[in-house]
């Protein structure tokens, strides 16, 4: 005798196929972000001439990328800085990226930085930063000097993205 019900570890619950159709339109939007910022930062590989491959680069995660000159003021910030730390494009322009630390932010991690941009060679660090409301959180950096073709150092670029403290 046949019945009609199907193996329960068989069924798909009616959300399953939303739920990884969302997770593609996640990942669209996330690839569709990285590629604007690609084209964004080859405008100016082509201007300076830099000698890195980006599309490697930015394979690395992130959610905000900072460009700063050899001054360290910051020339250009992905949407992505926005969205992180609360302060328009606008704001950061011409600024130090300190601006987005405070009491918190650790004196020697500080000190680490400075010493590690005077190497000029790549680095990573956790910093604590402050958004624009006052909020504290964890920033991992990463940062990479960014050479012509004559090797000479013309601008740095942070990656960075939130990590919790757990």
């Amino acid at each position: 005798m046949s019945t009609n019900k199907m193996d329960p570890e068989r069924m798909l619950s009616p959300f399953s196929s939303w739920d990884v159709y969302a997770m593609h339109l996640h990942e669209c939007r996330v690839t569709a972000k990285k590629n604007d910022d690609l084209q964004n930062l080859l405008k100016l590989h082509d201007r300076y001439k830099w000698n890195i491959d980006l599309e490697v680069l930015l394979q690395q995660p992130y959610e905000a990328l900072v460009l700063t000159d050899m001054d360290k003021q910051i020339c250009w910030v992905n949407p992505g800085f926005a969205k992180m730390t609360g302060y328009p494009a606008q704001h950061a322009m011409g600024k130090d990226p300190k601006f987005l630390q405070g009491k918190n932010t650790s004196a020697e991690t500080k000190a680490l930085i400075r010493k590690k941009l005077e190497s000029e060679k790549p680095f990573a660090a956790d910093v604590i930063n402050y958004r624009k409301n006052g909020e504290e959180y964890i920033c991992h950096v990463e940062i990479h000097p960014l050479l012509n073709h004559k090797k000479e150092l013309t601008h740095f670029l942070a990656l960075e993205r939130e990590v919790s403290d757990n």
